[in-house]
């Protein structure tokens, strides 16, 4: 379950709302550090998706190529929190390019 902020205010159409079914969190770790300072830590290879809404409250969907990744064996004294992201409006144009003084790219 994540807790999520703005949720709990009533949207006046379903275009306001904040999170829907299918939204994407990237899972963060705050830690504490020594200097009483917070190290914000990107847990990788994982991301979470909602499954559904209840209330201010999203269920999600652990996707990860890790088999604990959120796990609460970590030394330092920390909070877990997710950032949601959204896909941008623009297309994605990759470019193969090899380097002339490595061998040849196969195919």
């Amino acid at each position: 379950m994540l807790l999520v902020r703005g949720a709990s205010i009533t949207p006046s159409s379903e275009l306001g709302k904040v999170v829907v079914k299918g939204t994407v969190f990237v899972p963060l770790r705050l830690i504490t550090m020594r200097d009483q300072s917070t190290a914000i830590r990107r847990i990788l290879f994982t991301y979470m998706q909602v499954e559904e809404m209840v209330g201010a409250s999203a269920r999600c969907a652990i996707v990860s190529a890790l088999r604990d990744p959120l796990t609460q064996r970590v030394a330092q004294p920390n909070t877990l929190a997710a950032i949601g992201i959204k896909p941008g409006n623009s297309t994605l144009r990759l470019r193969f390019v090899s380097r002339p003084d490595l061998a040849p790219a196969a195919g």
